[in-house]
């Protein structure tokens, strides 16, 4: 597990520098009709916002621990309570008066990981075009896909045709 981590961690690292750069050459030759940025402009930029291009997507994956976590710890705490004897009358009680939380969170985890997975190729280009932070772009990833999901998903199965094709 160290081991995947590290390596997701130094492909997360590599990819926020230079697919900054790379998204930013993109959205300034598409603002300008055409004009060329200089490369090293762009890693200068890339640069400057690395933290912002790093944490946009570990911040969902924060997120959806989260809300993992408070789902483990309520399941843990009514099995611990049911096991101890003297206790063992409040932890299903407790469990079933809780349900409605654990329904929600998990709930809230999916759309996390549907926003994470279809969004993700939007939060580069986001903070690239405008110059924000890590949440911004979260959150403008996370809006085009729920908010325009037939145009997104019209999006992404022209982009499969045309990636197929050349």
């Amino acid at each position: 597990v160290p081991y995947s981590i590290f390596f997701v961690l130094l492909f997360l690292t590599i990819w926020s520098y230079f697919g900054g750069a790379i998204s930013r050459i993109a959205a300034y030759e598409i603002a300008r009709d055409g004009e060329r940025m200089e490369t090293s402009k762009a890693l200068k930029f890339s640069g400057k916002k690395f933290w912002s291009f790093f944490w946009a997507p570990l911040i969902c994956v924060i997120g959806f621990g989260f809300f993992f976590l408070c789902n483990f710890l309520g399941g843990a705490i009514g099995k611990v309570l049911d096991i101890i004897p003297v206790l063992g009358f409040i932890g299903a009680p407790l469990v079933a008066i809780l349900l409605p939380l654990a329904v929600l969170s998990g709930f809230i985890m999916l759309l996390i990981l549907i926003g994470s997975i279809t969004g993700s190729p939007l939060f580069l280009p986001a903070v690239a075009a405008e110059g924000t932070d890590s949440f911004d772009a979260v959150s403008r990833g996370f809006s085009y896909v729920y908010s325009r999901p037939w145009h997104y998903g019209f999006y992404q199965f022209v982009s499969a045709i045309y990636g197929k094709v050349c």
